[in-house]
């Protein structure tokens, strides 16, 4: 669904949701132009991604840490893309945040976005993830998928937004 959302209008959002959003600052068109050169698709849209944790828009996501935001007022005017994967449960959501809970409040790792560049990013690790690397863990503990490390912002997409498992939400400017 394209649009804009008004003031008043909230979406159907549930625990376990996925966003996806466009980065258009500078950081965002570096990390738009690897995703590109390296997709198999030769797009990329989605440079950042993220957890929800409400119906009310609570999210954990890594920003310049790893925090908790406001998905209407973090991302009001920017075009954002929220699937739900059709399996998502009380007792799986709980196992997800269970993965990841530990990371709020750690630093962005930066330097991760050089391995994610030169495609090492998948067996060079530490113990921060990036924000699709975050996201995909989350997924990983309620038992979506096999891995996290590794997963840029588009791929993720590219693997969630065909998927029959997934429903779209939302996509649009918020």
């Amino acid at each position: 669904m394209e649009g804009v959302l008004g003031d008043a209008m909230k979406l159907d959002l549930a625990y376990g949701d996925i966003f996806f959003s466009e980065n258009p600052q500078s950081l965002g068109k570096v990390i738009n132009f690897f995703q590109t050169v390296k997709a198999p698709d030769d797009e990329s849209s989605a440079t950042h991604s993220g957890i929800i944790q409400s119906p009310y828009g609570k999210t954990i996501e890594a920003v310049w840490k790893i925090t908790e935001q406001d998905l209407y007022e973090a991302y009001k005017g920017v075009r954002v893309c929220v699937m739900r994967w059709r399996y998502m449960t009380e007792l799986r959501y709980g196992m997800g945040m269970g993965e990841i809970r530990g990371h709020l409040g750690e630093s962005y790792p930066y330097f991760r976005l050089l391995l994610h560049a030169v495609g090492l990013a998948k067996y060079v690790h530490w113990r921060t993830p990036v924000c699709s690397e975050l996201t995909a863990k989350f997924l990983m503990g309620a038992g979506e998928r096999k891995n996290w490390w590794g997963w840029t912002p588009d791929a993720l997409y590219d693997s969630i937004y065909k998927n029959r498992e997934w429903d779209l939400v939302h996509e649009g400017v918020l």
